[in-house]
């Protein structure tokens, strides 16, 4: 991967990863006292959380330009200090269908993730339920909590990549 890609898909990254933090600060609301956090994104009734934020499914350019499925990530450090504080995940999936679903789970409860170097990685199909389409991808089968589209635009998007340069 070129560093040029890796810089854009990494400023992607952040802008869908708040995005998700968004959307998860309205779902906590409904579960608690949400307060910001300097060490993890909330704390939900002073029990950290860290968001985590994919989407449903992406180009793969390395796989003859096939949709693949999204996958959360997490340093291996941030996760063992999350269980080690029996801290929570937030995981926001931002469906394909405009539509974003969104579990909290306790971090030591979590299973199915795949070391990559330092970095845990998670396929949503581990947190979400879902089906199987005829075409083979995984469509998630989880009710919707919010639409997620009407918070972003190309132009906001655009807007966003000119600001972080």
């Amino acid at each position: 991967m070129t560093s040029k890609r890796r810089l854009w898909i990494g400023k992607v990254g952040k802008f869908v990863g708040r995005i998700g933090e968004h959307i998860a600060y309205q779902f906590l609301k409904k579960m608690g006292q949400v307060t910001f956090s300097l060490e993890y994104d909330f704390e939900l009734n002073e029990k950290p959380v860290e968001v985590k934020t994919v989407f449903e499914h992406h180009k793969d350019n390395y796989f003859v330009n096939r949709n693949t499925t999204g996958a959360f990530v997490c340093p291996a450090l941030q996760h063992s200090q999350l269980c080690k504080q029996n801290g929570l995940y937030c995981f926001v999936l931002l469906r394909d269908d405009g539509y974003a679903s969104v579990k909290v789970m306790e971090a030591n409860t979590v299973t199915g993730f795949a070391k990559w170097g330092e970095v845990l990685r998670l396929q949503w199909p581990h947190v979400f339920q879902y089906d199987v389409r005829k075409n083979g991808l995984k469509r998630c089968t989880e009710l919707p909590f919010c639409e997620w589209k009407p918070l972003v635009s190309k132009t906001i998007l655009m807007t966003h990549l000119e600001w972080v340069k």
